[in-house]
């Protein structure tokens, strides 16, 4: 009973820890300063309210990108989803180092930054919630007050509400996450995942 309840908390923590960030690898043909030069020319490290009020960029496309790029440490978002959620964006944030045959690799980790975080507190607060109704319930059941039965019975809906929005979070996660590597992989060229 004790290894299926441990058994069951690593799987919740693994769980959770997928809402963060996650290691990524990629192998670009390119050399480093031309990966760089790419990158460069679709980034923009405004924010969208800057990008669209500034007249020298009036008649300008929209950026893929929003960041910095370094050859230590390149930072990016999609410019796309920058409107409005400034914080739950999916981040990349590689490395670029040569490889022997003259191309680059990019190592580093992808996801939101404090995710794992966010994910487990919400959670817990929902938890908490519904542990605080089912109380609230079951003392006002003690004291022979039937309106105890009202908490009682709702007391699993927060807890079930915050595990179903974290479901649909992870799915939209995923989808931001194979977005953002997936334009990587246009402007990079042909990138392909390493192992590891």
């Amino acid at each position: 009973m004790l290894a299926q309840v441990a058994s069951a908390g690593s799987r919740a923590r693994i769980w959770l820890a997928s809402f963060g960030r996650r290691p990524l690898t990629l192998s670009s043909p390119y050399p480093v300063a031309e990966c760089l030069e790419r990158l460069a020319a679709v980034t923009t490290s405004r924010g969208r309210t800057r990008w669209y009020l500034d007249s020298r960029t009036a008649l300008r496309p929209d950026p893929v990108f929003k960041g910095e790029l370094y050859r230590s440490r390149t930072r990016l978002t999609l410019f796309a989803q920058t409107g409005g959620r400034n914080q739950n964006v999916v981040w990349l944030e590689v490395r670029l180092d040569p490889r022997a045959d003259g191309g680059t690799t990019l190592a580093g980790w992808i996801g939101v930054p404090a995710g794992a975080f966010q994910a487990t507190l919400f959670t817990a607060l929902g938890c908490l919630v519904s542990l605080g109704l089912l109380a609230a319930g079951i003392a006002q059941l003690a004291l022979g007050h039937i309106i105890g039965l009202a908490p009682a019975l709702a007391s699993p809906l927060p807890a079930t509400v915050a595990v179903g929005l974290l479901v649909l979070g992870r799915r939209s996660l995923e989808s931001d996450i194979a977005a953002l590597a997936q334009a990587v992989s246009t402007v990079l060229g042909p990138t392909s995942p390493l192992a590891g």
